[in-house]
Order: structure tokens, then C-alpha cells, then sequence
């Protein structure tokens, strides 16, 4: 795990001070060298090597927030669950289904990425007046994983 978290700080050096953005994203998957393709699925993304090849593919109906979340949980994949021996490989994000430790570790990393523990605070005390119901419920996601890890 030790190792895990090095290069995830090596490629997110504010991990849990700066709020990252699908511009991050962007950045740190062409650095990476990852295609990124953008389709119509019935599940938000995946992430797969294919002939040796990393391959992220997002969900293009997705509102912005699902996007970059789903777009950091694939990246994490890429991260920290690879290279495996095998050629073809496929891990994927659907929410109704996730269950292993791989999926929920992306996932938690993905949200410490987008919401920073400051930020966190901060919309903690922020008055939502009527909040959209996916950032009420990534709040909720990223609020448990700050009381279970302190994070």
C-alpha cells in the first residue's frame, strides 16, 4: 500500500489540498500516454489495457461532476492496479455494483482528488439551498471516507 500511495502522490502532488479538475485529468492521462475515448455506455466508464495499451472510456452522457469523478476512478485503476500479466484486462465504475476493495479504493481516492479535506470543511458549512442531488451525494460519499480515514 506504501508503494500505492507514492505514486499517487508522485502524480497528484496535492493530494487532499487542491481540488483537481477534468483539466488535471487531461493532463496527467496524455502525460501518461492513456487514450481516453467518450461513448454512449449503459455503466458511467472503464478502464481496460487492450494489446498492451491503457484505455479509459468515460460515459459521454454523464453530467460534469459524475465525468471527472468517474474519469479520476479509471485513472486510479491505471495507477494502482496495473500492469497485470494478462492482455487484456477490464475494470469498470458502476455505482450499483461496487463492491471490491480495487473499485472502492478508486473511488475514495477519485473523491479525496476532486474535494480536498479544506474543501470538504468548507462545504461542510455552506447552506445549499437546493444542492444538485450528485454533489449532495458525492458530499455524503467523501464526508464518510473522511470519518472512516480521517482523509
Amino acid at each position: 500500500m506504501n508503494l500505492s500511495l507514492e505514486k499517487i502522490k508522485e502524480t497528484f502532488p496535492f493530494i487532499n489540498e487542491k481540488a483537481y479538475t477534468s483539466n488535471d485529468f487531461w493532463r496527467v492521462a496524455k502525460s501518461l500516454k492513456i487514450i481516453v475515448k467518450e461513448e454512449p455506455l449503459l455503466i458511467d466508464g472503464y478502464y481496460k489495457v487492450e494489446k498492451g495499451k491503457p484505455v479509459i472510456l468515460i460515459n459521454i452522457d454523464l453530467p460534469p461532476v459524475e465525468w471527472t469523478l468517474t474519469a479520476f476512478h479509471e485513472l486510479v485503476h491505471h495507477l494502482l492496479d496495473f500492469p497485470y500479466k494478462k492482455s487484456s484486462v477490464l475494470l469498470y465504475r458502476d455505482v450499483q455494483k461496487m463492491q471490491s476493495i480495487q473499485e472502492e479504493r478508486a473511488e475514495a481516492i477519485a473523491l479525496i482528488l476532486m474535494i480536498p479535506i479544506l474543501k470538504l470543511k468548507e462545504l461542510e458549512e455552506t447552506p445549499f439551498d437546493q444542492p444538485h442531488p450528485f454533489t449532495q451525494k458525492v458530499l455524503v460519499k467523501r464526508q464518510r471516507i473522511f470519518e472512516r480515514f480521517g482523509v
